[in-house]
């Protein structure tokens, strides 16, 4: 089963651990400043562009900028999502 999780603060970033291969994350709002966590991280890790260019940020290597209509996307052909 794949998971969506959203990680929405730089502290949820310790959240790692309980990342599958199969799994997304996505970097949001606070959590964007946490991508270098993830930078050994065998899911694949997204970005909002919005909270990307918000924060005047420009994602790591590895790291996928995505739109709020991917986002929607996402969510919808996810198994589950967290938000931590």
């Amino acid at each position: 089963m794949s998971t969506l999780h959203i990680i929405s603060s730089l502290a949820a970033c310790d959240q790692i651990q309980f990342i599958a291969p199969s799994d997304t994350v996505l970097l949001c709002n606070e959590g964007c400043f946490g991508q270098q966590h993830f930078r050994d991280c065998a899911a694949d890790v997204v970005m909002l562009q919005t909270c990307a260019d918000a924060r005047g940020m420009q994602p790591a290597s590895g790291v996928k900028l995505i739109s709020d209509s991917q986002w929607v996307e996402l969510t919808i052909t996810m198994n589950n999502s967290i938000t931590w």
